[in-house]
């Protein structure tokens, strides 16, 4: 494919593993998801996040006895972005928190350093927040 490295297009080297599928450069540490699994088209595995907002991930790290002993398990949680995309709360909600901090801790930790762009931000003004719901899933 052509392009410029990192461009949408790209093939990002090693992209796609044994099955020889096409990937894009990414600076995006998460498996693909969408707030809205129904409204939202997922296209090419990217992270949808509904219009006006793109969101940059970070994927959480745990320990191997952690993964082995007590892996993490699918939770809900409310981010709070700044105008300037930086997190500004993350709260876990609907009662997904595990209270292991093995587990909670760097979830938590992983979804402070997500980032996030878009019109939906610069509209806000610099004392103004966007919360965003995101279900955060380890399958």
């Amino acid at each position: 494919m052509s392009g410029s490295p990192g461009t949408p297009g790209t093939v990002a080297p090693g992209a796609g593993g044994q099955n020889r599928t096409e990937g894009f450069r990414s600076e995006r540490e998460s498996d693909a998801f969408t707030n809205r699994p129904i409204e939202v088209r997922v296209r090419d595995g990217r992270v949808q996040a509904g219009r006006g907002l793109e969101m940059i991930p970070a994927r959480p790290r745990f320990s191997d006895t952690t993964q082995v002993t007590n892996p993490p398990r699918v939770l809900d949680a409310r981010l709070t972005f700044r105008r300037d995309g930086r997190v500004a709360n993350v709260e876990f909600i609907n009662g997904t928190e595990t209270g292991n901090p093995n587990i909670d801790g760097p979830i938590r930790n992983s979804l402070y350093r997500w980032r996030a762009t878009g019109s939906r931000l610069s509209r806000l003004s610099e004392t103004q927040t966007l919360s965003v719901v995101v279900r955060v899933s380890f399958n």
